[in-house]
């Protein structure tokens, strides 16, 4: 066992009256392991919960005025002329809102994805596979509903029900794949125990 200190008993801080300085004495094993086990319980929380709460904040962020058609247009028109210099301006736009699009979905797919991790982390939230898709889901439609409520408040952006639309079915694509994932894993499973 590591030795941890605590604070003990205040003793007097050299001449100065009121003044007192800590003294710090070992911890008994009793402390130690209750200091242990809260530990391992937030890092659990942070292993679980952590990604889920840094991606759902990254896709709020961009749903402010950094992901506008014209911010993303400065950054992918210059990329697009590089590699087809004879790309009219109005495919180059199209090619814009069709990545602009395309990301809606996958921003949600990854969403749906670090829900199901952080649910089945040891010790799992206790849902069933079905229940477990529903919460999903349920935490999916809400971010998206608040990615899309942000877009009306900010002057370049709008608020699109296909865009809600579009980022719900990314969370459904998302749990289709795992399921598929969980198919061919059991399939896997049964392949090795028959052979």
């Amino acid at each position: 066992m590591p030795t941890l200190l605590r604070r003990g008993v205040f003793g007097r801080f050299g001449d100065a009256p009121g003044l007192r300085a800590p003294r710090f004495v070992a911890l008994t094993r009793e402390e130690y392991n209750r200091i242990e086990g809260r530990l391992k319980g937030f890092s659990l929380a942070l292993r679980r919960w952590l990604p889920v709460a840094l991606w759902a904040l990254l896709v709020l962020y961009a749903s402010t005025n950094v992901g506008s058609s014209s911010n993303t247009g400065a950054a992918l028109h210059p990329f697009l002329r590089w590699f087809f210099p004879d790309l009219p301006q109005l495919q180059a736009s199209e090619v814009n809102l069709v990545i602009r699009k395309t990301a809606h979905a996958i921003q949600f797919f990854i969403l749906a994805l670090l829900l199901w991790r952080a649910a089945r982390i040891k010790p799992a939230l206790a849902f069933s596979n079905t229940g477990l898709a529903v919460w999903v889901l349920s935490i999916c439609a809400v971010v998206a509903a608040l990615s899309e409520g942000i877009q009306i408040f900010m002057p370049v952006r709008g608020a699109s029900v296909a865009d809600f639309l579009l980022d719900v079915g990314g969370a459904l694509f998302g749990l289709l794949a795992i399921l598929l994932w969980r198919v061919f894993q059991t399939s896997l499973r049964k392949e090795t125990i028959e052979s």
